[in-house]
């Protein structure tokens, strides 16, 4: 999964065998880089952690979506 396709500004690539492994591959990507498109995604991941019911919807879409991915 790519940091685009986790919402994320680049075609960075990650690889995990769980939903939780590859948010967190993603969320220290995103962490890690300084430049302002990723400071962005930075700033609405944790947003999204002040409210608990978003960020359980936006985790619940999430798994959906890692699950549908193709197994490399």
């Amino acid at each position: 999964m790519t940091c685009r396709q986790m919402g994320g500004p680049c075609d960075t690539a990650f690889q995990a065998t769980t939903a939780k492994e590859i948010l967190d591959l993603g969320a220290a990507h995103v962490a890690e880089l300084k430049d302002e498109e990723h400071q962005k995604v930075l700033q609405i991941m944790n947003d999204m952690m002040k409210d608990q019911e978003a960020g359980d919807k936006w985790y619940a879409e999430f798994e959906a979506k890692f699950a549908a991915l193709p197994e490399d």
